[in-house]
This record gives structure tokens, sequence and C-alpha cells, in this order.
């Protein structure tokens, strides 16, 4: 496990708008009964290697981002940390968090904007691994689009 702090920072809602499609797709990846509408925000005192441990396949025409998931916990809350990428394949480093959970954590642990919060990271690299492997299988309809992509490049 690690341990990462960041501040509360406000969004715009875009979360909310966005990820309405994949709501369902998230909680059962991630085990919830549920997720909630948006995301709390964290603005990361140092960079975040991000280890997705779960995607949700995009739905929707090309351009339509993967969702990369990682677990997580706020104050013993679980959740997952989202990132939307075109390269799921792709290292991620990150300097912000988007957490969605089946809770309202600003609300149930009281935050506001500016407020110092801890996150606690963590998962076996060997099952994202097996994950990522599976998604880039030429039987996968982005696997072809991934291995398409591949050789362009060394053509």
């Amino acid at each position: 496990m690690s341990l990462l702090a960041g501040r509360v920072k406000g969004g715009a809602g875009d979360a909310s708008r966005s990820l309405a499609w994949a709501e369902t797709k998230i909680a059962e990846a991630a085990g919830f009964p549920r997720v909630l509408h948006g995301t709390l925000n964290l603005d990361l005192c140092q960079v975040h290697v991000f280890t997705p441990g779960a995607m949700v396949l995009p739905e929707g025409p090309p351009g339509t981002p993967f969702l990369l998931l990682e677990a997580c916990r706020v104050n013993r809350i679980p959740g997952r940390i989202v990132v939307p990428t075109l390269e799921p394949a792709a290292p991620h480093e990150l300097h912000m968090l988007e957490i969605v959970s089946y809770r309202r954590l600003r609300s149930v642990l009281r935050l506001r904007d500016g407020d110092l919060v801890e996150v606690e990271t963590g998962i076996d690299p060997a099952r994202w691994q097996a994950i990522r492997q599976r998604m880039l299988s030429e039987e996968s309809p982005h696997g072809k689009k991934a291995a398409a992509a591949a050789a362009a490049e060394t053509a």
C-alpha cells in the first residue's frame, strides 16, 4: 500500500456528465452496489504513478475513452481512482485524482476545497498485467486497433 496526500479541489461537474454512461460498469468492476454521480477531486502533493486494476471498455463512437480504475480508500471508505484515456496500455503519472465511490465522499467526510486528504492505494501489478494482456489480445476489437497502431508506428 502507498499513501498519497492531496488537497480537495472543486470540479466543474464534468465527471457527473461524462461518466454517466459508465456508472453501472464502474460499480460492477469495483464490486460496489452503485457509484454516485461526480468525483472527489484531489490536487496531489506528489506525482502518483497510476496502477490500474480494472478497466471499463468504451461505449460510443471512436474517440470515446477507456476508463482505467485503481482501487483506493479515503478515510477507510473504498473508492476508485478513475482515469479516462485513449491509450490504456500507456503509463500514467497523475498530478490530480478523480475518485468515485458508492458514498458521497465530500459530504460524508465533510470536506471543503483546500482540505488535505490522504488516500491509500495499491494493487497487485500482476493482476493489471493480465487485464492489459487480455484487452490487447488479437481477439479483442480494441486489441486489433492497438496492434494496427503499433504496426503503423514501426512501418
